[in-house]
């Protein structure tokens, strides 16, 4: 069950949520509404495809952290940009994030299929989340720093679980918007490593 309004009032209250700034009106009956950040890093085009299986994938593929005001998407096109907000969550709770049916209206998804805030994120020290902006609009669409992009939600999780703490999300801390780091995460429990290892990779 995502909390409501009251709860995730409540919850804030407890230092159990942090949501920085935060602005009472963007507060919705079970979410919070986020707003685009004014930080970006854009895909370089080339010829051979991307290796999503190696170490710093996206090295020589993304461009540096640039900033602005305003900032246009073409179709097909896809930008890592910062949150507005910066976000912790303790470990009995999660983030779900869900683009604004607003913006989605305008064939633009700020998740790329990619939702889930994991559970202890930003416990620390509260961080900006890296949204995946996509467009599929036919024309060019432009995008303006703190324009408000996609909903928060925020559910239990239980933790009446004797295991010991699952590691922190290897992109918190990370100067954001950062690039892919799957490789980084899983290589040592991926049987692609082991092949590759097999082969004298």
């Amino acid at each position: 069950m995502f909390l409501s309004a009251e709860q995730i009032t409540r919850k804030r209250s407890e230092s159990a949520l942090v949501i920085e700034p935060f602005e009472p009106e963007l507060l919705k009956a079970a979410s919070y509404v986020l707003r685009l950040g004014s930080k970006v890093r854009r895909w370089n085009r080339r010829d051979e495809p991307v290796e999503v299986w190696s170490p710093n994938c996206s090295a020589d593929l993304l461009g540096p952290i640039e900033t602005f005001s305003e900032i246009t998407i073409n179709r097909g096109e896809l930008l890592l940009v910062s949150s507005n907000e910066r976000i912790g969550l303790t470990g009995g709770l999660l983030g779900v994030i869900m683009t604004l049916s607003h913006i989605s209206r305008f064939g633009i998804s700020v998740t790329s299929d990619s939702h889930l805030v994991s559970p202890g994120f930003g416990k620390e020290a509260a961080c900006e989340l890296t949204f995946e902006v996509t467009s599929h609009n036919p024309n060019s669409v432009r995008l303006r720093a703190g324009l408000p992009v996609c909903h928060l939600l925020i559910a239990n999780v239980d933790a009446t679980s004797s295991k010991a703490p699952l590691a922190n999300s290897v992109y918190q801390n990370l100067p954001t918007p950062f690039g892919p780091a799957l490789f980084e995460e899983f290589a040592c429990t991926s049987p692609f490593t082991r092949v590759d290892e097999q082969r004298g990779k």
